[in-house]
C-alpha cells in the first residue's frame, strides 16, 4: 500500500486512525472524454454523447502513517495549497467527498506512478520569497526575472500568480511620480552648489589678480596658469568623491531616528547599500565642481593685463557679455515659452507608445530654467534697484545708511552675487517646506473630494424607491445620526433638444449637504451654503388635495372626433412621499359625451399600504407605443370628484384655475393643453382640453399639476448647479434655460451657478449637473407610470463613537439591507497615500537638500564676510581716522548685510513660492494618468522656514559682530601705510 498523512478533517471525515489500510476507489469506461484542463487553462472541447456500456473500478490500496496539520495556519504557504485534490476523471456521483492526503515526493513520483500511470497531474509550486532582500537596487531584476520565469511556464502550459508582483508595480508607479519633484529639486540643488564654488573660485580669483597679472605678463600660457589650481582641484575632488558616497550612506542612516522615518524603522537607522551608480555620480559631480571652480580662473587669465589694470584705474568694469548682448533676455524668452507650453499640456506627464506615463525631459527643466531667468533678471535690474534707493536716501538719512546704500551701489558685484545665492537658497527652501505638506494635503483632500461625505453606501435595487423608504430602513440602525438619499445617473442634456450631451447628474437634498458635505472654499466663488441655496426649492409635492376618507375618485372625460386608444391613469402622492398609480380603465370611445372615470381609492390606493395625506398630481394616458396617429381626438376633462362614504360628492379640481401642464416627451411632435369654456361643462364654466401630438406615439402622454414650488402656469423649471466645460460648451450662462432628458421624459432646467468643480464629481470624465433630488424625483415621478429617478446611493453620518459606529458599519454590510458598496472617508484616509516608503523617501531627501542648502548658505554668508573684511580694511581704516564712531561703522555693516539677506529672502520666498505653484501644478496627475482633483493647494510649513531664516540670521548677526571686532582690532597707521 501507497503509506499517506491525512488531516484531522479528513480523519474523521473517513474514521481513520494511523494504521488504517483503505483503498482509493476510482474508475473510468470506454467514452472519449477530455481530462480536466489545468487551473486557468481552456476548457476542453465538446464531445458528442456517450453512453457507457462498461465500467472498470481501480482499487488503489493506501495505509495512514499519520495525521498531520499546519503548525502555523496563519502562513501564506497553507493559505494557497489546494483544500481538495482529485485524480483523474471519476466516474461516481457527481460531488464526490474527497479530502487532502499527504505523501514524499518520492512516494508520488514512483509508488503512486505505478498504479495511476496515464494522469494528468496538476503541479504547483509554492515559493516563499525572502521581502527583505528587496531594494530599489534589485527592483528592475526581480520584476525582469518574473517575467522570464512566466515566459518559462508559459511554454509548459502554466502559470504564475504573485501578491508581490502588483506590489511592486505599484512601487514603480509611485517611485516614478515621487522622483519627478525630487530631481528637479535636486537639479536646484547642484545649481546653488555650483553657484557656490564659483563664487568662492570667483574670490580667490580675485585675491590672486595681481599673480595671474605677473604670470601671465612674463609669458606663461593659460594652461600653466590654471594647472596648479587644476591639480589642487583634481585631488581634492578625489578624496571628496571617494568619501561623499559614504558621508551620504551616514546621513540617509540618521534619517530613521526623524518623525518622517520613525513609522517605518520604528527609531532605528535606515538599512542602506552603496551601489555603484552611487560612486559614478559622485565621481561625475567632482569632475563638474573642477571645471566649475576652473571656470573664474580661465575667464581672468584671459583678460589682458594693460587693459584690466587702465579699467582698473579708470572707471567701473561695464555689464558682462550676457547683459551686453541681452543673452539674458533671450533666455527670459525661452523659460517663458516652456512654462507656456507646460500650461498647455497641463502636465509634465505624457503617454508612451505602449500607453503608460513618461515624464518630458524638456518640461522638467522648466524650474530650473525659470529659477535662472529669474536669476539673470535680478542680476540686470538689481544694481538699478541700489543705485534708486541710495540716490532716494542721500542728504535725506543718517550717514550710516546713506555710506551704506552707496557703497552697496557702487560695489554691486559682490553683494548680487551673494543676494542671488540666497535667493536661490531661499528659493529651495521655500518649494522643500511646500512639497511634503501640500502633497500630504492633497491626498487627504483628493478621498474627501472624491468621498464627498463621512459614509458613502450604493443602494441595492429593492426597497429603496423613496426618501423616506431610505429612512424607514437605514435609520433606525444605531450609530446613525444622519441619513441623505441621492440619485445619481448618466442623462443628457443640451441648449437645445439638437445638441444634448451625455453628462452626470446628481440630486441631492440641499440642506443635509450643507451639514454633511466636503467643499474647498476656492472650488466657488460663493460659500457653499450659498452654491447650494441656489438650487434649494421650497418642499415639493403640493398638489390636489384628496380627502382622506374618500370611496372613489371620478374624472370626467370627454372624447372628440379623431383615434383613440388609450388607457387612463391617476397618479397619486401620499404622505410618505410615494407616488402610487391607480386606474388602467378604457378611455371611452371617439366623439362620445361626458364619461364618469371612476376608480376605488380606497382599494388601488390606500388598499396598496399609502399613508395620508393624499394628493393627486397627474391625469396619465397610455397607449401603444409607436403607433403612428394622423389625426388624435382631443381629450377634454372637468370636475375631478371625491365621493365620500356617505355619497357626497366634493369636486377637488374644476380646472378654472389652469393649473396643469403637459410633459415633453422624449419622442412624438408634442402635446397642447388649453383651458377653453365648455358649453355643457360638468362644473364652472371651463375644461382641461388635452390635444395629443401627431405623429409617432411615444405611449405615454399625461398631464400634470403646476408644483407652486418650482413651476409657474405655463412651465416647470429646475434650478441647477452645472460644471463649466458644459456651459461653455453649450454656450450657457446664468439664467439660462435648457432642456434634460430623464429617461422618456424631457424637463426644462435653469442654470443657478456654474462652478468647476462638485466633490463626487469628476468633469475630466463627464460633464455634470447638480439639482436638488426632491425636484428631480417630483418630475420623474409624476410623469410617467413608475418613478424614473430613485436613490441611488445614501449619505450617512455615523456616530464618532468607535465602537458604535463599528457596529453600525458591520450591521450595514448585512445582506438584510441589499447595499452595495460602501466608502468610509475615514478608513480611505487612513490607508491613503503612496507607499509609505516613498513618500517618507521624499520627504527625507527634502530636509536633506534643505538642511545641506542651509549650512551651504550659512558658510558661504561667512565667507563672503570674510573676504569683504579683508578687501575694506582700508575703508574702515579711513572711516575711523575722520571720526566715524565705533556704533557707526557697526550700524552700516549691519544695514548693508540686512539688506543683501532681507532681499535675497524676500525674492527667494516669492520666486519658491511660484516655483511651487509652477512645479506642483504639472504634477497635478495621479498614478493611473487622471487629472488630480481637486486642484494642488500649495501648503507651507512657515514654521521650518522660519527656523531656518532665524538660523541664517542668527549667522548675519555673529558674522556682523565678528567682522566689526576684527575691524576695531585694526592698526589704523599700519593699514595706512601698507595701502599706501
Amino acid at each position: 500500500p501507497i503509506e499517506v498523512a491525512v488531516t484531522p478533517r479528513g480523519a474523521s471525515l473517513f474514521g481513520l486512525d494511523v494504521g488504517s489500510e483503505w483503498r482509493i476507489i476510482d474508475g473510468f469506461d470506454e467514452c472519449d472524454r477530455e481530462p480536466d484542463p489545468p487551473p486557468g487553462g481552456p476548457p476542453p472541447p465538446p464531445r458528442p454523447p456517450c453512453e457507457p456500456t462498461m465500467a472498470i473500478t481501480r482499487l488503489i490500496p493506501v495505509v495512514v502513517t499519520g495525521i498531520v496539520e499546519p503548525d502555523n495556519t496563519e502562513s501564506s504557504y497553507w493559505t494557497r495549497v489546494p483544500r481538495e485534490i482529485t485524480f483523474g476523471v471519476f466516474s461516481g456521483p457527481a460531488r464526490p467527498i474527497s479530502a487532502p492526503l499527504i505523501l514524499p515526493s518520492q512516494s508520488f513520483d514512483t509508488g503512486l506512478a505505478r498504479v495511476m500511470s496515464g494522469y494528468l497531474v496538476n503541479t504547483m509550486w509554492i515559493s516563499e520569497l525572502d521581502t527583505d532582500q528587496l531594494n530599489v537596487a534589485v527592483l528592475d531584476d526581480t520584476r525582469e526575472s518574473f517575467d522570464l520565469l512566466r515566459a518559462d511556464l508559459r511554454s509548459v502550459g502554466g502559470s504564475l500568480r504573485s501578491p508581490i508582483e502588483p506590489r511592486l508595480e505599484s512601487f514603480v508607479k509611485d517611485l516614478n511620480f515621487t522622483q519627478v519633484p525630487i530631481l528637479m529639486l535636486l537639479a536646484q540643488v547642484v545649481g546653488i552648489a555650483l553657484f557656490y564654488v564659483v563664487i568662492v573660485a570667483g574670490v580667490q580669483v580675485a585675491q590672486r589678480r595681481e599673480e595671474l597679472f605677473s604670470m601671465r605678463s612674463r609669458g606663461a600660457s593659460i594652461l600653466q596658469v590654471i594647472s596648479h589650481t587644476a591639480i589642487e582641484g583634481i585631488l581634492i575632488a578625489i578624496v571628496a568623491a571617494a568619501v561623499a558616497p559614504f558621508i551620504s550612506m551616514g546621513v540617509i542612516g540618521l534619517l530613521g531616528y526623524t518623525p518622517i522615518f520613525e513609522p517605518l524603522t520604528g527609531g532605528e537607522t535606515i538599512p542602506t547599500t552603496l551601489t555603484d551608480m552611487a560612486f559614478l555620480l559622485s565621481a561625475a559631480g567632482a569632475i563638474v565642481a573642477v571645471l566649475f571652480t576652473l571656470a573664474p580662473l580661465v575667464i581672468a587669465s584671459r583678460t589682458r593685463v594693460l587693459s584690466e589694470r587702465l579699467r582698473g584705474l579708470s572707471r567701473p568694469a561695464g555689464p558682462n557679455a550676457l547683459q551686453r548682448y541681452f543673452l539674458d533676455v533671450a533666455l527670459v524668452f525661452v523659460a517663458v515659452g516652456l512654462i507656456f507650453e507646460a500650461d498647455l499640456k497641463g502636465t509634465v506627464f505624457e503617454r508612451d507608445s505602449v500607453g503608460g506615463l513618461s515624464a518630458d525631459p524638456l518640461l522638467l527643466s522648466t524650474p530650473i530654467l525659470f529659477a535662472l531667468a529669474a536669476t539673470l533678471v535680478i542680476l540686470r535690474f538689481l544694481p538699478y534697484l541700489y543705485r534708486f534707493f541710495a540716490w532716494l536716501t542721500y542728504d535725506r538719512f543718517p550717514l550710516s545708511i546713506a555710506s551704506t546704500l552707496r557703497y552697496v551701489s557702487r560695489t554691486v558685484g559682490p553683494a548680487a552675487r551673494l543676494t542671488i545665492l540666497l535667493m536661490l537658497g531661499a528659493a529651495l527652501g521655500t518649494f522643500a517646506a511646500s512639497y511634503a505638506d501640500t502633497v500630504e494635503l492633497s491626498l487627504a483632500e483628493r478621498i474627501e473630494y472624491d468621498n464627498g461625505v463621512e459614509f458613502r453606501v450604493e443602494l441595492g435595487e429593492s426597497g429603496y424607491s423613496t426618501v423616506n423608504g431610505v429612512r424607514d430602513r437605514l435609520g433606525p440602525i444605531e450609530g446613525v445620526e444622519g441619513i441623505a438619499s441621492i440619485h445619481r445617473s448618466k442623462v443628457s442634456a443640451g441648449r437645445s433638444i439638437g445638441t444634448t450631451t451625455s453628462v452626470t447628474i446628481l440630486g441631492l437634498e440641499p440642506k443635509a449637504a450643507v451639514e454633511m458635505m466636503w467643499f474647498r472654499e476656492d472650488m466657488s466663488l460663493m460659500t457653499f451654503e450659498e452654491l447650494i441655496g441656489t438650487i434649494d426649492v421650497p418642499p415639493v409635492g403640493r398638489g390636489v388635495g384628496i380627502p382622506q376618507e374618500t370611496e372613489t375618485l371620478r374624472v370626467w372625460v370627454r372624447m372628440g372626433e379623431g383615434e383613440t386608444d388609450q388607457s387612463f391613469w391617476l397618479r397619486v402622492r401620499d404622505g410618505d412621499g410615494r407616488y402610487l398609480t391607480a386606474g388602467g380603465l378604457a378611455m371611452p370611445a371617439a366623439d362620445t359625451p361626458w364619461t364618469a372615470m371612476d376608480i376605488d381609492f380606497q382599494k388601488e390606493i390606500v388598499g396598496s399600504g399609502a399613508a395620508p395625506p393624499y394628493s393627486l398630481h397627474s391625469i396619465t394616458m397610455s397607449e401603444p407605443f409607436g403607433l403612428f396617429v394622423s389625426e388624435p381626438a382631443t381629450v377634454y376633462f372637468d370636475a375631478v370628484t371625491a365621493i365620500q362614504p356617505d355619497g357626497r360628492e366634493l369636486i377637488i379640481e374644476d380646472f378654472e384655475n389652469g393649473r396643469w401642464l403637459e410633459f415633453v416627451q422624449r419622442r412624438g411632435t408634442g402635446d397642447d393643453i388649453e383651458f377653453e369654456q365648455d358649453e355643457d361643462p360638468i362644473s364652472g364654466e371651463y375644461v382641461m382640453a388635452f390635444r395629443p401630438g401627431i405623429g409617432q406615439s411615444p405611449g405615454l402622454r399625461a398631464a400634470h399639476f403646476a408644483d407652486p414650488s418650482f413651476c409657474t402656469n405655463t412651465r416647470c423649471t429646475i434650478p441647477t448647479i452645472v460644471s463649466a466645460d458644459f456651459a461653455e460648451r453649450q454656450r450657457l450662462e446664468v439664467g439660462d434655460r435648457y432642456p434634460l432628458r430623464l429617461d422618456t421624459v424631457i424637463v426644462r432646467a435653469r442654470v443657478a451657478s456654474i462652478v468647476e468643480l462638485f466633490p463626487t464629481l469628476r468633469p475630466d470624465t463627464l460633464s455634470f449637473i447638480v439639482a436638488d433630488y426632491d425636484a428631480l424625483f417630483h418630475m420623474g415621478s409624476i410623469t410617467a407610470l413608475r418613478p424614473t429617478v430613485t436613490p441611488t446611493e445614501v449619505w450617512l453620518d455615523l456616530t464618532d463613537d468607535p465602537e458604535v459606529r463599528q457596529a453600525a458599519k458591520e450591521e450595514l454590510n448585512r445582506p438584510r439591507y441589499a447595499l452595495g458598496k460602501l466608502l468610509d472617508r475615514d478608513e480611505r484616509l487612513d490607508d491613503s497615500g503612496r507607499d509609505p516608503l516613498t513618500t517618507a523617501g521624499g520627504s527625507g531627501i527634502l530636509l536633506v537638500a534643505f538642511i545641506a542648502i542651509s549650512l551651504l548658505l550659512a558658510l558661504a554668508f561667512l565667507v563672503s564676510m570674510a573676504v569683504s573684511a579683508r578687501q575694506r580694511r582700508l575703508e574702515m581704516a579711513l572711516l575711523r581716522t575722520v571720526g566715524v564712531g565705533n556704533l557707526s561703522i557697526l550700524i552700516q555693516l549691519f544695514l548693508e548685510y540686512a539688506i543683501i539677506v532681507g532681499t535675497g529672502l524676500v525674492l527667494g520666498v516669492l520666486l519658491g513660492n511660484r516655483i511651487s505653484l509652477l512645479l506642483l501644478g504639472y504634477l497635478e496627475i495621479d498614478e493611473t494618468g487622471r487629472t488630480v482633483l481637486p486642484p494642488f493647494q500649495v501648503e507651507t510649513d512657515w514654521q521650518i522656514l522660519g527656523i531656518a531664516f532665524a538660523v541664517l540670521i542668527g549667522v548675519l548677526v555673529i558674522g556682523v559682530l565678528a567682522t566689526w571686532r576684527w575691524f576695531l582690532k585694526l592698526e589704523l597707521n599700519r593699514e595706512l601705510r601698507l595701502t599706501n
